[in-house]
Parts: structure tokens; C-alpha cells; sequence
């Protein structure tokens, strides 16, 4: 809401906002599309606070039981009182509905950490309300995959294309993707070592 109230100040368009992020990041992005009730009673609710689109990698989107799914990293069963609320309540999963933002999600087949079938519930869920849903996967590639110094670079450069793709299909950017040649230009920053 404080981006698009200040949308003019800030030099953006106001319906091109998007939330993005990664694992515990992306269930957050998620939860501003799909989480009803969250509202603080000073908000001016005559500002929307959903996002127009998602990009989401590897994120968390299902937090409680769906019949035939594994949940892993809960224990026995999601509870409300290690969630402080029904895990129904903040799983994006359970609470897609028509009109969730177009969205776009870029996981990994060897993904311990959040399982593909997590992620895939969701897109079927999404598809299923007639929302548009875009799962890329990516095989053998675990949780994270797509940071930079994290094994090839080519990840990083896949999903960003990928992300680059989605964003020009839904008319916000134009021309052909050049996060390659970006990055050629302006090699990223590389990790500082805590090893002597």
C-alpha cells in the first residue's frame, strides 16, 4: 500500500508491482496474493495491497495437510499451536481463489528443503480457479540452486530469463532477454570467504 501510494514520488507504475522472493521469502510473496484478513486497522484500505503478479523460487506454499502429500520439516502434522493459527490460515495453497496474480515459479526436482510436489498443489490449485500459473522445472537442482555462487552460474541466468520472459508477457518490459550479457558486462560481486 505505502509503494502504491507513493507510486508517483517513487517513478513506477502502480499496476506493474510485483512480489517476489525466495523459500521462507517466497512464501511471503505469496501470502500478500493469497492471504486474506492480514490488514492493519490503520491502513487505508482504498489502496490495494495485492501485487499484480508473483515470482516465486522454490517457495514455500503449502503449509498444511493436502490428501496424498507429504508434508516434510512439520513434524507428524502441521499444528496451530506451533503456527499460532490454523496452518490452513497461512498456506497459500488453501487459500487460492479466482483471481490470484499471475504467477511464476522456478523449482528444482532435487529440492529437499521445499518438495516439487508442494509447489506443484499449488499450480494445480491455481490453474484449477482459472488463474495463470507458470511452474519451470529444473532437474536435479536442490533448493537454492539458482544463486549466484551456488554451483553454475547458468542457473542464475536461466531463472532470470525465465523471470524476464514472464514479466514481458504480461507487457511490463520489452525486447529480448539480455541478463547473460548484463552480467557479462558487470560481473556480480563474488562471496567473501570466513576461511583464513
Amino acid at each position: 500500500r505505502w509503494i502504491r501510494a507513493n507510486a508517483s514520488r517513487l517513478g513506477i507504475d502502480p499496476a506493474r508491482l510485483a512480489a517476489g522472493g525466495g523459500s521462507a521469502g517466497g512464501h511471503l510473496a505469496a501470502a500478500t496474493a493469497t492471504l486474506p484478513g492480514l490488514d492493519d486497522p490503520a491502513d487505508d484500505r482504498s489502496v490495494a495491497c495485492t501485487p499484480n503478479a508473483l515470482v516465486l523460487f522454490n517457495p514455500v506454499l503449502t503449509l498444511a495437510p493436502v490428501d496424498g502429500l507429504e508434508l516434510k520439516g512439520f513434524g507428524e502434522r502441521p499444528t496451530a499451536e506451533r503456527f499460532g493459527c490454523a496452518p490452513t490460515e497461512i498456506s497459500p495453497t488453501h487459500q487460492v481463489r479466482a483471481g490470484v496474480p499471475p504467477t511464476i515459479i522456478l523449482h528444482g526436482t532435487a529440492d529437499t528443503t521445499v518438495p516439487l510436489a508442494t509447489v506443484a498443489v499449488f499450480r494445480d490449485r491455481m490453474l484449477a480457479a482459472g488463474n495463470r500459473c507458470e511452474l519451470i522445472v529444473y532437474g536435479g537442482q536442490g533448493h537454492g540452486f539458482f544463486n549466484f555462487g551456488r554451483k553454475d552460474p547458468r542457473y542464475a541466468y536461466e531463472t532470470l530469463t525465465a523471470t524476464d520472459r514472464f514479466l514481458a508477457s504480461l507487457g511490463w518490459i520489452a525486447g529480448e532477454p539480455s541478463v547473460e550479457a548484463h552480467f557479462s558486462a558487470t560481473p556480480p560481486v563474488p562471496r567473501r570467504s570466513s576461511a583464513p
